[in-house]
């Protein structure tokens, strides 16, 4: 069986997750201090709810310290949902809370946006440079809309929504793989291996 680092915050879908690593064949070491992240095994950021919140708890915790100002981590960082969000700079849901910087630009409030519903929620089909790429289960109100190439995106009142990004070994899913069945299972294992 595989091995994983599964940052523990209070803030995260924990059983599903757990159960879809289960699934893939990874065993999860749930971490609570930095200290005890286990060396060039990947790590998995969970989050939901709220922006604030999640880099609170981050910084409560020491993993903002940890993840803002560590260059050397060899393995993959998968941020899930809010676990994303927070590795952009800053979000429109809690403007006074900075974010880890991995990614430039900042999280926007769809509403404001153009979206006309939020949250938005659903499964919706994901591409890449226009080529399809997979269908996921999203839930957010929040997000990122400034796509460059390289970012994978999804459409909602046709706007382009970043569902995917990755930057060395930081990789951002806005989508929740543990809720989008095979094809959400399937992503999650690859990016965990590259």
């Amino acid at each position: 069986m595989k091995e994983v680092n599964y940052i523990y915050y209070n803030a995260g879908n924990y059983m599903s997750l757990i159960n879809s690593l289960n699934e893939i064949n990874f065993k999860a070491h749930i971490i609570k201090d930095p200290k005890d992240i286990i060396q060039n095994l990947p790590i998995i950021i969970p989050g939901v709810g709220n922006f604030g919140y999640c880099i609170q708890q981050f910084k409560k915790t020491g993993f903002y310290d940890y993840f803002k100002n560590n260059y050397n981590i060899k393995a993959n960082v998968i941020g899930i949902c809010v676990g994303m969000q927070i590795m952009f700079e800053k979000s429109e849901e809690a403007s006074n809370n900075i974010g880890l910087g991995i990614f430039d630009g900042e999280i926007v409030n769809l509403k404001k946006a153009g979206i006309k519903k939020t949250p938005s929620v659903g499964w919706f089909k994901t591409y890449r440079k226009n080529q399809f790429c997979g269908k996921y289960y999203y839930i957010h109100s929040y997000g990122n809309i400034d796509n460059n190439e390289d970012r994978f995106y999804y459409k909602n009142n046709n706007i382009k929504i970043t569902s995917l990004i990755k930057k060395n070994n930081y990789i951002g899913f806005q989508f929740h793989p543990e809720k989008s069945g095979e094809e959400g299972l399937k992503i999650l294992n690859e990016y965990l291996q590259i």
